[in-house]
C-alpha cells in the first residue's frame, strides 16, 4: 500500500486526497485482502485529513499495537500525527537516566527523515 501511495503521488502526480480516495476504494473491495487493514485504514484517514504522510502513519502502527507510547522521529511532518515524539528533545531530556534509556528502547523505531 505504501508503494501504491508513493507511485500514485509521485509518478501520476495525484493529489493526496485522490490517493486517499483510491486507497479507500481498495479497502472496500471484496476481491482484495489487505494485510493489516486497520492500520492501512488509519493511515488513509491521516492522509485524507492532512495530518501527516501515509507511510508515517503506517510506521507508527506496529509500535502502537505493541503498547509503545511513542515512535521517536526527526521527521517534522510525522510529528503532526498522534503517537510521535521528537527524537532530539526526548534524548536531550532523558539521555542520562536509566528510565529515559528504557523508554527509548521501548519505542518502535528511530526514523531519520
Amino acid at each position: 500500500m505504501v508503494e501504491t501511495h508513493g507511485s500514485s503521488y509521485r509518478a501520476y502526480r495525484l493529489l493526496e486526497r485522490d490517493v486517499a480516495a483510491a486507497i479507500e476504494r481498495v479497502l472496500q473491495t471484496d476481491n482484495l485482502v489487505v494485510e493489516r487493514e486497520q492500520a492501512v485504514f488509519t493511515a488513509m484517514i491521516a492522509l485524507k485529513e492532512g495530518l501527516g504522510s501515509f507511510a508515517d502513519a503506517l510506521i507508527r502502527s506496529p509500535g502502537a499495537e505493541r503498547g509503545c507510547r511513542c515512535t521517536l522521529t526527526f521527521d517534522k511532518k510525522a510529528l503532526q500525527l498522534p503517537g510521535f515524539a521528537q527524537l532530539s528533545r526526548y534524548v536531550t531530556a532523558h539521555a542520562r537516566c536509566t528510565a529515559g534509556r528504557a523508554a527509548i528502547a521501548s519505542c518502535q523505531r528511530f526514523r531519520l527523515g
